[in-house]
Protein backbone atom coordinates (compact mmCIF):
# COMPACT_ATOMS: atom_id res chain seq x y z
CA UNK A 1 0.00 0.00 0.00
CA UNK A 2 1.29 3.49 -0.47
CA UNK A 3 1.64 3.48 -3.99
CA UNK A 4 -0.64 6.92 -4.31
CA UNK A 5 0.63 10.31 -4.12
CA UNK A 6 -1.64 11.89 -1.57
CA UNK A 7 -0.97 14.95 -3.85
CA UNK A 8 -3.37 13.27 -5.91
CA UNK A 9 -6.41 14.37 -3.66
CA UNK A 10 -5.86 18.11 -3.80
CA UNK A 11 -6.35 18.38 -7.51
CA UNK A 12 -8.85 21.20 -8.42
CA UNK A 13 -12.37 19.37 -9.94
CA UNK A 14 -11.57 20.00 -13.53
CA UNK A 15 -8.25 18.97 -13.94
CA UNK A 16 -7.50 19.72 -17.81
CA UNK A 17 -4.87 17.29 -20.40
CA UNK A 18 -3.78 17.95 -23.60
CA UNK A 19 -2.41 16.30 -26.52
CA UNK A 20 -1.21 17.28 -29.79
CA UNK A 21 -0.79 15.62 -32.50
CA UNK A 22 1.54 16.67 -35.78
CA UNK A 23 0.82 15.23 -38.53
CA UNK A 24 3.65 12.89 -40.43
CA UNK A 25 1.08 11.70 -43.61
CA UNK A 26 -2.42 11.50 -44.25
CA UNK A 27 -2.30 8.58 -41.90
CA UNK A 28 0.55 8.64 -39.42
CA UNK A 29 0.87 10.94 -36.36
CA UNK A 30 3.25 12.14 -33.57
CA UNK A 31 1.71 12.38 -30.93
CA UNK A 32 3.24 14.64 -27.79
CA UNK A 33 1.67 14.61 -24.08
CA UNK A 34 3.87 16.33 -21.51
CA UNK A 35 7.40 15.14 -22.23
CA UNK A 36 6.34 12.12 -23.90
CA UNK A 37 6.09 11.33 -27.81
CA UNK A 38 5.07 8.64 -29.99
CA UNK A 39 3.86 7.28 -33.21
CA UNK A 40 0.23 7.04 -33.75
CA UNK A 41 -0.32 5.16 -37.12
CA UNK A 42 -3.12 2.67 -38.78
CA UNK A 43 -2.06 -1.00 -40.30
CA UNK A 44 -1.71 -0.76 -43.84
CA UNK A 45 -5.57 -2.38 -44.20
CA UNK A 46 -6.34 0.77 -43.17
CA UNK A 47 -4.40 2.82 -45.63
CA UNK A 48 -1.19 3.38 -43.27
CA UNK A 49 2.33 1.90 -42.42
CA UNK A 50 2.07 -0.08 -39.33
CA UNK A 51 4.29 2.32 -37.42
CA UNK A 52 2.81 2.44 -34.58
CA UNK A 53 -0.39 1.04 -32.93
CA UNK A 54 -3.95 2.49 -34.12
CA UNK A 55 -5.48 5.18 -32.47
CA UNK A 56 -8.18 3.57 -30.89
CA UNK A 57 -5.94 0.85 -29.86
CA UNK A 58 -4.27 3.29 -28.34
CA UNK A 59 -7.62 4.16 -26.64
CA UNK A 60 -7.90 1.04 -25.49
CA UNK A 61 -4.50 0.46 -23.92
CA UNK A 62 -5.14 3.92 -21.85
CA UNK A 63 -8.26 2.24 -20.82
CA UNK A 64 -6.26 -1.10 -19.78
CA UNK A 65 -3.66 1.10 -17.81
CA UNK A 66 -6.32 3.70 -16.01
CA UNK A 67 -8.17 0.15 -14.63
CA UNK A 68 -4.90 -0.63 -13.00
CA UNK A 69 -4.33 2.54 -12.05
CA UNK A 70 -8.09 2.84 -10.42
CA UNK A 71 -7.82 -0.56 -9.24
CA UNK A 72 -4.73 0.87 -7.18
CA UNK A 73 -6.73 4.11 -5.96
CA UNK A 74 -9.24 2.51 -5.33
CA UNK A 75 -7.88 -0.41 -2.92
CA UNK A 76 -5.60 1.65 -1.18
CA UNK A 77 -8.70 4.06 0.01
CA UNK A 78 -10.26 0.24 0.91
CA UNK A 79 -7.56 -0.80 2.79
CA UNK A 80 -7.80 -3.97 0.32
CA UNK A 81 -4.19 -5.81 -0.51
CA UNK A 82 -4.30 -6.64 -4.23
CA UNK A 83 -2.05 -6.84 -7.33
CA UNK A 84 -2.73 -6.90 -10.58
CA UNK A 85 -1.52 -9.12 -13.35
CA UNK A 86 -2.90 -8.04 -16.39
CA UNK A 87 -5.66 -5.83 -18.05
CA UNK A 88 -7.15 -7.05 -21.14
CA UNK A 89 -9.48 -4.88 -22.93
CA UNK A 90 -11.91 -6.34 -26.00
CA UNK A 91 -13.83 -4.47 -27.83
CA UNK A 92 -16.34 -4.86 -31.15
CA UNK A 93 -15.78 -1.61 -33.52
CA UNK A 94 -18.69 -1.22 -35.76
CA UNK A 95 -17.07 -0.29 -38.86
CA UNK A 96 -20.03 1.29 -40.82
CA UNK A 97 -19.85 4.47 -38.73
CA UNK A 98 -16.04 5.51 -39.28
CA UNK A 99 -16.70 4.35 -42.81
CA UNK A 100 -19.85 6.44 -43.27
CA UNK A 101 -21.80 3.23 -44.18
CA UNK A 102 -24.64 3.55 -41.93
CA UNK A 103 -25.34 5.69 -39.16
CA UNK A 104 -24.04 4.16 -36.18
CA UNK A 105 -25.09 4.62 -32.32
CA UNK A 106 -23.07 2.32 -30.66
CA UNK A 107 -19.71 2.59 -32.32
CA UNK A 108 -18.57 -0.08 -29.53
CA UNK A 109 -21.55 -2.27 -29.21
CA UNK A 110 -19.41 -4.53 -27.17
CA UNK A 111 -16.61 -4.52 -24.61
CA UNK A 112 -15.38 -6.72 -22.44
CA UNK A 113 -12.58 -5.54 -19.79
CA UNK A 114 -11.20 -9.11 -18.13
CA UNK A 115 -8.14 -8.47 -14.83
CA UNK A 116 -6.42 -10.70 -13.58
CA UNK A 117 -4.20 -10.66 -10.05
CA UNK A 118 -4.52 -11.76 -6.33
CA UNK A 119 -5.70 -10.31 -3.29
CA UNK A 120 -5.43 -12.10 0.23
CA UNK A 121 -8.83 -10.46 1.00
CA UNK A 122 -12.46 -12.25 1.07
CA UNK A 123 -14.79 -12.40 -1.77
CA UNK A 124 -16.93 -9.79 -0.48
CA UNK A 125 -14.00 -7.02 -0.48
CA UNK A 126 -13.11 -7.77 -3.98
CA UNK A 127 -16.65 -7.15 -4.53
CA UNK A 128 -16.56 -4.19 -3.04
CA UNK A 129 -13.91 -2.70 -5.16
CA UNK A 130 -14.87 -3.83 -8.25
CA UNK A 131 -17.97 -2.31 -7.78
CA UNK A 132 -16.54 0.81 -6.80
CA UNK A 133 -14.00 0.66 -9.30
CA UNK A 134 -16.73 0.21 -11.76
CA UNK A 135 -18.09 3.46 -10.73
CA UNK A 136 -15.88 5.67 -11.13
CA UNK A 137 -13.92 3.87 -14.18
CA UNK A 138 -13.86 6.60 -16.53
CA UNK A 139 -13.56 4.63 -19.47
CA UNK A 140 -16.84 2.20 -18.34
CA UNK A 141 -18.77 5.31 -18.23
CA UNK A 142 -18.05 6.55 -21.86
CA UNK A 143 -18.21 3.44 -23.17
CA UNK A 144 -21.20 2.96 -21.72
CA UNK A 145 -22.94 6.18 -22.50
CA UNK A 146 -22.98 5.20 -25.97
CA UNK A 147 -24.98 2.19 -25.45
CA UNK A 148 -22.12 -0.33 -25.35
CA UNK A 149 -22.55 -3.48 -23.27
CA UNK A 150 -19.82 -3.60 -21.12
CA UNK A 151 -18.46 -6.54 -19.19
CA UNK A 152 -16.15 -6.60 -16.54
CA UNK A 153 -14.42 -10.11 -15.79
CA UNK A 154 -12.47 -10.25 -12.70
CA UNK A 155 -10.55 -12.91 -11.71
CA UNK A 156 -9.06 -12.27 -8.76
CA UNK A 157 -7.32 -15.22 -6.97
CA UNK A 158 -6.88 -15.64 -3.43
CA UNK A 159 -3.20 -15.01 -2.15
CA UNK A 160 -2.06 -16.74 1.14
CA UNK A 161 -2.79 -14.11 3.61
CA UNK A 162 0.73 -14.17 5.23
CA UNK A 163 2.05 -13.14 1.95
CA UNK A 164 2.73 -10.02 1.12
CA UNK A 165 2.08 -8.98 -2.41
CA UNK A 166 5.03 -7.29 -4.15
CA UNK A 167 3.01 -4.31 -6.24
CA UNK A 168 5.10 -3.66 -8.60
Amino acid sequence: MGVINPALYELPRIYTMQASAECKDAICSQVTVRDHVWTVDEPELFGGTDLGAAPLEYALGSAAAVTNCLVTLVSEEMGIEVKLHRVDIKADLDTYGFLGKAPVAKPFPGVVISIEGESPADSRDVDRLFKEVIRRDPFTQMFAATGAEVVHDWNISPADADQKLAVN
